[in-house]
C-alpha cells in the first residue's frame, strides 16, 4: 500500500476516509464535551459539598471563623485570606493600625487592610473579606458570594457571643458588688456588734459583774473574734484568688501532717471529728499553708451541715497514682443541679455555717485547691448527706 501519501487509488476509499475522517471528529467533539460536563459538575458538587461543609460548621461550632477562614482559602486556592473590622474607635485609617482590625487570617502575609488585598468581598456594612491570590473568575466569584453569607454569619455570632460574655461578665462584677455589700453591712457588723456589746458591758461601772458573767462576755469577744477574723480571712483570699495574686509556696508533704494543723485552727465547736488519715499515704506536692486553709474551710462547712449527734469523718485514701481527702457529712446534702453553684463566692447553699460566714468559705477552698493543680469535688454520701474530695496527684519520689 501507498505510505507516507494521500493519494487513494480507489474512489470508494475517499468516501469512506471522509465518513472515518467525520464520525472520529464527532465522537471527538461529543467525548470532549462530555468529559467538560462531567468536570463541571464534579467542580460544583465539591463546591456544593464544601460550602454545606460550611454550612455545618456554622451551625456547629461556638467560633468557627477561624476554620471557616482557612476552608475558603484553600477551597478557591488561595494565598490568603483576612476578615476585616472596621475600627470605631476613632484611629486614623493607613498601615498596620489603619482604620481595620483582623478579626480571622488564613495563609502567609493575609492583609492588614482591604488595600492590600487584591479582591474584596463585603461581609457586612464595617466587616470585609480580603483576599490575597490569583483573581478568581466569574462563577468561582459567585460561589464565594455563598461562602462570604456564611462567614457573615459567623461574624456576627462571633460579635453576639462577645456581647454576651461581656454582659455577664458585668452582671457577675454587679452580683459580687452586691455580695460584697451585703456582707459588709451585716456579716462583719453583727460580730463587731457583739463584741462591742461585751466590752461596753465589761466597762460598766454600775454592774457588779460575777466572775461567771465576766467570764461569758469574754468568752463571747473571743468567740466573735475568731467568727471575724475567718471572715476578713476568706474576703481577703477571694480577692486573691479574682486578682490572680496568689503566690504558691510548694513543698512535698502529707495529708497526716496537713490536717492535725488545719483542725487545730478551727474554733472549739463541740462537734466530734473522726480523723483516719494514715501515714503511709503518698506525699503530695502542695503550698501547705493553702491546703490547711481549704481543709479548714471544707471541715468547716461539713461541721454545720452535719447534725449536732452526728461526727464528721476526715478519711485518706490513695489509688491510681491519686491521694484524696473525703471530708464527711450527714447533713442534708446538696442537689446535683445545685453543686456547680455551691463553689462560686457568696452562696450558702452548701455552706451550712450561715450564721458564721458569707458563703466564701467552699469557693475559697476550691479556687486554693485547683491553684496547686488539685481537684475539689462533691460525691453523695451513702445513706445520706455530702462528701467533700480533694484530689492531688501523688509526688514523684
Amino acid at each position: 500500500p501507498p505510505v507516507h501519501t494521500w493519494k487513494v487509488a480507489n474512489p470508494e476509499d475517499v468516501v469512506a476516509l471522509v465518513v472515518f475522517v467525520v464520525v472520529a471528529a464527532s465522537v471527538s467533539i461529543l467525548v470532549d464535551r462530555e468529559a467538560r460536563h462531567r468536570a463541571e459538575a464534579q467542580r460544583r458538587g465539591a463546591e456544593a459539598e464544601a460550602l454545606a461543609r460550611l454550612t455545618a460548621r456554622v451551625a456547629a461550632e461556638g467560633d468557627p471563623l477561624p476554620e471557616l477562614v482557612e476552608h475558603a482559602r484553600t477551597t478557591f486556592g488561595l494565598d490568603a485570606v483576612s476578615v476585616l473590622r472596621r475600627r470605631d474607635d476613632g484611629h486614623h485609617e493607613g498601615g498596620n493600625d489603619s482604620g481595620w482590625i483582623r478579626e480571622a487570617a488564613a495563609g502567609a502575609g493575609a492583609p492588614d487592610d482591604p488595600e492590600e488585598a487584591g479582591q474584596v468581598v463585603q461581609l457586612g456594612n464595617d466587616t470585609v473579606l480580603a483576599l490575597r491570590g490569583s483573581p478568581l473568575q466569574a462563577d468561582r466569584l459567585q460561589l464565594l458570594s455563598a461562602f462570604a453569607g456564611q462567614l457573615g454569619l459567623a461574624v456576627r455570632g462571633r460579635a453576639l457571643a462577645q456581647d454576651a460574655a461581656a454582659s455577664a461578665a458585668r452582671a457577675e462584677a454587679d452580683a459580687l458588688r452586691t455580695a460584697i455589700l451585703a456582707a459588709v453591712s451585716h456579716d462583719l457588723r453583727t460580730p463587731l456588734a457583739s463584741i462591742k456589746a461585751s466590752v461596753s458591758s465589761l466597762r460598766d461601772d454600775e454592774v457588779a459583774w460575777s466572775p461567771e458573767e465576766m467570764a461569758l462576755f469574754l468568752g463571747t469577744i473571743e468567740d466573735e473574734t475568731d467568727r471575724l477574723t475567718g471572715l476578713v480571712a476568706n474576703l481577703l483570699d477571694m480577692s486573691r484568688l479574682q486578682v490572680g495574686a496568689l503566690k504558691l509556696v510548694r513543698a512535698v508533704v502529707g495529708f497526716d501532717e496537713v490536717v492535725p494543723k488545719a483542725l487545730a485552727s478551727l474554733p472549739d465547736g463541740g462537734r466530734e471529728l473522726v480523723v483516719e488519715v494514715p501515714e503511709s499515704l503518698p506525699r503530695i506536692d502542695v503550698d501547705p499553708g493553702l491546703l490547711e486553709r481549704a481543709i479548714a474551710n471544707i471541715v468547716a462547712n461539713a461541721s454545720g451541715l452535719a447534725p449536732p449527734d452526728c461526727p464528721v469523718r476526715i478519711h485518706g485514701s490513695a489509688a491510681g497514682g491519686r491521694v484524696e481527702l473525703r471530708v464527711i457529712d450527714r447533713g442534708p446534702g446538696v442537689e446535683r443541679q445545685d453543686r456547680e453553684r455551691m463553689f462560686r463566692p457568696f452562696q450558702r447553699l452548701g455552706d451550712g455555717t450561715s450564721r458564721d460566714g458569707i458563703g466564701l468559705g467552699l469557693a475559697v477552698a476550691k479556687g486554693f485547691v485547683e491553684a496547686m493543680d488539685g481537684e475539689l469535688g462533691v460525691e453523695d454520701t451513702p445513706g445520706g448527706g455530702l462528701t467533700m474530695v480533694l484530689a492531688f496527684q501523688a509526688a514523684s519520689t
